[in-house]
């Protein structure tokens, strides 16, 4: 692995013309941090860092305006992106955070994924400001295989419409007050590892009323299963076990979805066609559950009265 030198690695120019920055197998721990930020602004269309190392990173109050894409790097100081608008996509894959990591008041104006994290320390992503309510299928935040060893925050972040958190591990408290998750939010094999924590069962309350204010009572029912499970002989609620949270199969539908089967034969359509309906974002919205897909009777309704065909009156 080299150590970045900005003369040898840095080519401005090369890198507009070419619409994309790569770099890989570079040692950027000694680098200084307005070098960092200097790669951080390029006006690209992508910049690529793959198998790299990083030290501290302040990258707090910026305009980034380039995809960005981590793959297989290591963050071994404090990360902080703080106050900095990404104007589109984020992703991080096969990475290790060994420090703190701040995203706190960051705009993700797209898709922001995590896949196969580790986070060693605590991370925040809480959000103090109101977020643009501009909601589309291409933003959300994403964890896939995702591993928080220490405490994480998610206050007031608004997860948007496309966001899910599936095959993850809470080791410690995870907070999700006043969170908001968008109509797609999908979650799925979750390991919660808090033990003996009154304020882990805290989190756990806090974590089911924002999916319940975000109208996710399936999800809101596992979480306050695990709320029941267990308590001590002062009545005092604990988690004694490492518990899992998965969707099954034989869970029971809201009177107010149907599936696309009963959707279909409401119809008088074939399921295929809802479901190539879907590939091309066409027809009603609906939610995904799992690998099951439900449609709520008001999104029906609205998507009926939008193809309503009105007779002129001719007297």
């Amino acid at each position: 692995m080299r150590k970045y030198k900005r003369e040898t690695h840095f080519n401005q120019e090369k890198f507009i013309q070419q619409k994309i920055a790569n770099f890989k197998d570079i040692d950027f721990t000694q680098a200084d941090n307005s070098e960092l930020v200097e790669i951080l602004l390029l006006e690209t269309k992508n910049t690529k860092f793959d198998n790299c190392k990083f030290g501290k990173i302040e990258g707090n109050e910026l305009k980034i305006t380039s995809s960005l894409s981590f793959n297989n790097c290591d963050f071994n100081d404090i990360v902080n992106f703080s106050n900095t608008s990404f104007k589109t996509y984020l992703k991080f894959k096969d990475i290790k955070f060994k420090d703190s990591v701040f995203f706190k008041d960051s705009i993700f104006n797209k898709n922001t994924v995590f896949d196969r994290v580790i986070f060693y320390k605590e991370a925040t992503f809480r959000c103090d400001i109101e977020e643009t309510k501009h909601h589309n299928d291409d933003k959300g935040l994403q964890f896939y295989n995702t591993e928080f060893k220490d405490e994480v925050s998610f206050y007031g972040r608004d997860w948007n419409m496309n966001s899910c958190i599936k095959d993850s591990i809470f080791h410690n408290l995870f907070w999700m007050t006043k969170t908001i998750f968008g109509e797609k939010f999908e979650m799925l094999n979750i390991d919660f590892k808090g033990k003996h924590k009154q304020d882990f069962i805290k989190c756990l309350e806090i974590f089911k009323n924002s999916l319940k204010n975000s109208k996710f009572d399936l999800y809101a029912n596992e979480i306050e299963k695990l709320q029941l499970q267990h308590k001590d002989s002062n009545g005092i609620k604990i988690i004694t076990n490492d518990v899992k949270v998965k969707q099954s199969d034989s869970q029971k539908i809201e009177k107010d979805m149907l599936t696309t089967k009963e959707l279909a034969d409401y119809w008088n359509m074939k399921e295929n066609t809802l479901m190539g309906w879907r590939v091309r974002r066409e027809g009603p919205n609906y939610i995904k559950i799992g690998s099951k897909v439900f449609y709520k009777l008001k999104d029906i309704e609205e998507y009926e009265a939008t193809h309503q065909i009105k007779h002129r009156n001719w007297h």
